[in-house]
């Protein structure tokens, strides 16, 4: 079976949340959403470093996010590349049902390491499109001084040919400031 991979190359030190949206006719629907606290669906809540995941289903909707060298991510170090810290209320809430809880652990940390050894390294979210267009995907991200500065987004139908997906973003130096919403993907429409 084929599957929806959503991938990033990550070049920033960012805590985020992310929230996976699409378009079905005029109505947006969720169907995947991370915000590393909510359980109650089976999602895979976030603990803090040396034991962060590697691996998360998606805490609302349908989706799997990889850090572990599985589906095409790279292999994050779990004590020096992963971490959890205190999150935000942006993007989530209201009909979501991803919560506004922003104590710790409430969001996923992506490090530099080591010499900034993960620069470079990929993320993986994959998520069926099956009956579904017009991929829409926003988040909720901070940078650092001392860590990366840009993130990179790409996608792929078949988890092995990327195409780029607009150009690199900054993240804002204060936490869910604002919410980064990439460019609607229409190559993905109706894929499996």
């Amino acid at each position: 079976m084929k599957s929806i991979l959503q991938k990033t190359f990550l070049k920033t030190f960012f805590a985020l949340m992310f929230l996976i949206g699409f378009q079905s006719l005029s109505a947006q629907t969720l169907i995947a959403g991370w915000d590393f606290q909510t359980t109650t669906n089976g999602g895979t809540a976030v603990v803090a470093t040396p034991s962060t995941q590697t691996s998360f289903v998606a805490n609302v909707g349908t989706g799997n996010l990889y850090l572990n060298g599985t589906n095409g991510s790279s292999n994050w170090l779990q004590a020096s590349e992963l971490n959890a810290f205190a999150g935000t209320g942006t993007n989530a809430g209201g009909s979501t049902g991803l919560t506004t809880v922003t104590t710790t652990p409430a969001c996923l940390a992506v490090l530099g390491g080591t010499a900034n050894a993960a620069n470079g390294k990929k993320i993986v979210f994959k998520i069926s499109m099956s009956g579904y267009s017009n991929l829409i995907l926003s988040y909720a991200t901070q940078g650092s001084g001392t860590g990366f500065n840009s993130q990179t987004w790409e996608y792929s139908s078949n988890g092995s040919t990327w195409t780029a997906l607009g150009t690199s973003i900054t993240p804002p130096a204060s936490f869910g400031t604002t919410i980064q919403t990439l460019p609607t993907i229409s190559a993905l429409d109706n894929s499996v």
